[in-house]
């Protein structure tokens, strides 16, 4: 079986989907499938994970579009094509391209039907649906959704393909690293992600002055990709809360799980995610976490998956608090977080690593991914 992935690109600052996109390719090479990774833009190279073919075009602009795709579907002769994301031109070339030559399309939706997403860029949107997304849409053979509520989003536009729930997976590195000593004077509640207005920083800045922890202090660590740094720590600053408040900036992966184990609670208020890779981080280094409903993770209450999810759903305990997006929910939750004991915060995230162990591994989501694979090749023989 040949698979062809096909994704605009692989910018750093994008995050989780770069991380789960090449973690996705190396779990399909491994069960098997013979991968080839495509991504239009050159500028970001990206270390090959073992088995997979990586292949870079000249660029996005639209005059390359076409015999980019067409050299590389000729080269790689794909069973199945399987697009990242929506709304790009790219992803639509690839569309014409699939239908001409009798190609399945599997295609990832990465958040793109979520009622926030669909806000951003409203106009451009409206127009690209009218002129080919909607066409797009309903001649991909399935979707892939890495949670139940994105497989909800795909089913409210009425479209009757197979919906594979398939959630992304966690690199863990080969042994976590130690607490950092001298570590216990106070305790560190931590965000780690990018920094953007849909992040919800503000929010989690008005609900932390409401509460004012005692001995706690918050970390943010990740990127400042729009320049939205600026606008939180003017915030932090009218309300007095520069002593709580500490930056870090991006870090690399060792620091990163650094960061995890040396951080007491995970706060990741987002007001939309299709996934969450940083909260599935969190949960695997023993983080309770705190996160709102705009991204998927009601499990962290303990609460089963949705009867039609192809993911098994597995026995598990509470690991977090899955909220209301705002300020008001977010401060009764810090408040309610911040006044457990070590031991309530300790048996919190043990539960939340099980939970990681026995779902979220690559190598269990490289074999299901196979098999959405060939349910799709077995239905466009039939």
């Amino acid at each position: 079986m040949k698979v062809l992935h096909i994704i605009p690109g692989l910018d750093p600052d994008s995050g989780g989907p770069r991380r789960s996109i090449i973690g996705i390719c190396r779990a399909l090479a491994q069960a098997g499938v013979e991968t080839t990774l495509f991504t239009h833009s050159p500028r970001y190279p990206m270390p090959n994970p073992s088995g997979v073919t990586y292949l870079a075009g000249q660029g996005v602009r639209l005059r390359l579009l076409h015999p980019d795709l067409v050299r590389v579907m000729d080269r790689v002769r794909p069973d199945i094509l399987h697009l990242h994301g929506l709304w790009m031109p790219s992803s639509h070339v690839a569309f014409r391209l699939a239908r001409a030559r009798g190609l399945p399309v599997m295609l990832s939706v990465r958040g793109g039907l979520t009622p926030w997403a669909l806000r951003q860029k409203r106009l451009k949107k409206w127009l690209a649906m009218r002129l080919y997304q909607r066409r797009d849409l309903a001649t991909a053979a399935a979707f892939h959704a890495t949670a139940d509520s994105e497989a909800e989003t795909i089913r409210a536009r009425r479209l009757t393909q197979p919906v594979w729930v398939i959630p992304n997976g966690v690199d863990l590195p080969a042994a976590m690293p130690e607490r950092a000593p001298g570590r216990r004077e106070g305790r560190t509640a931590l965000f780690l992600s990018r920094l953007h207005p849909g992040k919800g920083l503000l929010d989690l800045v008005q609900a932390w002055d409401r509460v004012r922890p005692r001995g706690w202090r918050m970390r943010i660590v990740g990127p400042d990709v729009c320049g939205h740094k600026a606008a939180v720590q003017a915030e932090i600053a009218r309300l007095g809360l520069d002593g709580d408040f500490e930056f870090v900036g991006e870090v690399d992966d060792q620091r990163k799980w650094q960061e995890y184990v040396n951080a007491d609670l995970f706060v990741h208020p987002s007001h939309s995610e299709n996934f969450g890779i940083s909260i599935a981080e969190a949960l695997a280094a023993g983080l309770p976490v705190i996160t709102t409903k705009g991204a998927p993770w009601s499990e962290l209450q303990g609460t089963p998956t949705l009867p039609h999810s192809r993911t098994p759903t597995l026995p598990h305990s509470r690991c977090g608090w899955w909220i209301d997006i705002g300020p008001d929910a977010l401060a009764e939750t810090l408040r309610e977080a911040t006044s457990l004991s070590d031991a309530e915060r300790r048996e919190l995230g043990a539960n939340g690593r099980q939970l990681i162990a026995a779902k979220y591994t690559w190598h269990a989501i490289g074999a299901e991914m196979k098999a959405a694979y060939t349910s799709i090749l077995d239905s466009v023989k039939r």
